[in-house]
C-alpha cells in the first residue's frame, strides 16, 4: 500500500488502497488425520546424524603436469579454431 500512497500523491492520480486484512489461519489439512507420522522421536536431525558413515577418502594430489606436443600449432590452426569455436 505504501506505493499506492506515493503513487497517489502524483497530480491526476487517484488509486484506491486495499483493505488490509490479517492472514487467515489455516485448518489442519493432513491426510494423515492430523498426526505427523514418519518422523520419529528427535525429529530429522536424528535420522541424518543416524545415517552418517565413514567415508575413506583416496584422493591423490598432482602438484605440476607437463604436456608436451608432438607438433605445434600453426597460427592458421589457431584462428580455425578460435573460428569454428572448438
Amino acid at each position: 500500500n505504501w506505493i499506492v500512497e506515493k503513487l497517489n500523491k502524483i497530480p491526476g492520480v487517484n488509486i484506491s488502497l486495499a483493505n488490509e486484512s490479517p492472514p487467515t489461519l489455516t485448518t489442519n489439512t493432513l491426510s494423515t488425520g492430523g498426526e505427523l507420522k514418519g518422523i520419529d522421536k528427535g525429529g530429522i536431525s536424528k535420522s541424518v546424524s543416524n545415517n552418517s558413515r565413514a567415508v575413506t577418502d583416496n584422493s591423490r594430489k598432482i602438484n605440476t603436469v607437463n604436456i608436451y606436443p608432438k607438433e605445434m600449432i600453426t597460427p592458421g590452426q589457431l584462428m580455425e579454431f578460435q573460428e569454428l569455436g572448438v
